[in-house]
């Protein structure tokens, strides 16, 4: 399994059966808050694309 199937599907068991689950692709430069399509009732998927600046770290 693709880690990107295994995210979405980790994504839909763990949501509630009334959420909407949404894969988005970032097709975009610099993906921001503020250009997500947000929606009541949805949980979104999103794979980053920048090796470097897409990785979660943690802060302590």
């Amino acid at each position: 399994m693709r880690l990107d199937n295994l995210a979405l599907r980790l994504l839909a068991e763990h949501t509630a059966n009334n959420i909407t689950v949404v894969k988005l692709d970032a097709d975009w430069q610099t993906p921001t808050k503020g250009r997500l399509p947000l929606e009541k009732a949805h949980a979104y998927q999103l794979d980053l694309k920048h090796p470097e600046n897409d990785r979660y770290r943690p802060t302590s």
